[in-house]
């Protein structure tokens, strides 16, 4: 299992967009139930993941949103 950010206390004063709960679990027991090796939790995650996979020139940090 891999994601940004959940939105829990642990990163209450983290600036950045967060992943509810609830979600992440929906996600992950998806995974769980289609046996599914690797679950990436969220569009960030499968962006990273994606450009890892590909030409370095890809490696590339997004720029932050405003």
């Amino acid at each position: 299992m891999h994601l940004s950010f959940a939105d829990t206390a642990m990163v209450a004063a983290v600036a950045a967009e967060k992943i509810a709960p609830a979600e992440v679990a929906r996600t992950v027991l998806g995974g769980v139930e289609n046996v599914e090796n690797e679950v990436l939790v969220d569009e960030a995650t499968r962006t990273v993941k994606a450009v890892l996979s590909g030409p370095v020139e890809n490696l590339v940090l997004p720029s932050p949103r405003s």
